[in-house]
């Protein structure tokens, strides 16, 4: 079972999710105000502690730069730290992302009916893929082959 979220600045997006075949298929999912909570842990504790699931393993994308497991919130009064969020649902380790870099690793995962076209083409399957947000920080992920990269600014 794997525990993943959306964390930004108004809405914490908490879910579980099943691995089955290659691919994650949501079990539960739930909203949070982030305003109401002094930190993250508390989020993720009221929503583990409403679920019969136990996390095998979690990741959370969080706007604002992830730097070393650690990440200052632009629009929270939150320091979110990986390991102690791993120490408060008792796994090993717990992975951070920015919000659109987490984004950015989903792109090769969406099907046709997930997308829209906005400027019909040639496809390119081995070209370039962008995630672009006017967010905090007006921050764009493209997403290559490779691993996706960052670009603010």
């Amino acid at each position: 079972m794997v525990l993943a979220g959306d964390i930004g600045g108004t809405n914490t997006r908490l879910a579980f999710f099943q691995v089955e075949s290659q691919r994650l298929h949501l079990v539960s999912e739930a909203v949070f105000p982030s305003h109401n909570y002094q930190n993250l842990q508390q989020i993720i504790s009221e929503f583990a502690s409403s679920q019969n699931y136990r996390a095998e393993a979690a990741c959370f994308g969080i706007a604002g730069p992830v730097n070393k497991g650690v990440v200052q919130t632009p629009n929270l009064p939150w320091t979110v730290v990986a390991a102690a969020i791993a120490d408060e649902i008792g796994l090993p380790s717990v992975q951070l992302l920015n919000d659109l870099e987490a984004n950015a690793h989903g792109i090769a995962l969406l099907s046709i009916g997930d997308t829209i076209c906005i400027h019909a083409g040639s496809p390119e399957p081995t070209g370039n893929r962008a995630v672009i947000s006017a967010g905090t920080g007006s921050t764009a992920f493209s997403a290559t082959r490779a691993a996706p990269r960052s670009r603010t600014g």
